[in-house]
């Protein structure tokens, strides 16, 4: 799932959020992140623990 919010044209910044699912038997990782769409790039990590 990939979503962001709608802002205003004069918005300095914008985040854009998405959920990673690894269904896999190894380990992955996302290293890094690119678009044409901004001057920079940031990756903030967010995580929740099952129980």
């Amino acid at each position: 799932m990939l979503y962001s919010r709608e802002m205003p044209p004069t918005a300095s910044n914008i985040a854009v959020y998405f959920t990673i699912r690894n269904v896999g038997s190894h380990g992955v990782s996302l290293e890094s992140v690119s678009t044409d769409a901004a001057e920079s790039q940031m990756i903030h990590r967010s995580a929740m623990e099952m129980a």
